[in-house]
């Protein structure tokens, strides 16, 4: 396995660990493996410094997070009442 796939299977893993530990799927907003980009140690691109992963990640407001919900509710009930 290259050192790109190895840097975004690292990424992956964390973001899979950060949902299971409750992380909502919508709030990430974007998951990156460095490898062997914008090296650290350039002079040493196996130091483990090197291994970098960037998740970002959004913050949602509860009260936010509410209003979508009953808006889908809203919604998903107008569009059982059409049928």
């Amino acid at each position: 396995m290259q050192t790109g796939e190895l840097s975004t299977d690292r990424a992956n893993s964390a973001r899979r660990l950060m949902q299971q530990q409750g992380l909502g799927e919508k709030q990430i907003a974007q998951v990156r493996g460095f490898a062997d980009q914008l090296l650290r140690k350039p002079e040493n691109a196996v130091d483990p410094s090197n291994r970098r992963i960037s998740l970002i990640v959004q913050y949602i407001d509860p009260s936010d997070a509410q209003e979508a919900r009953t808006a889908e509710t809203v919604k998903s009930r107008e569009q059982t009442e059409k049928k």
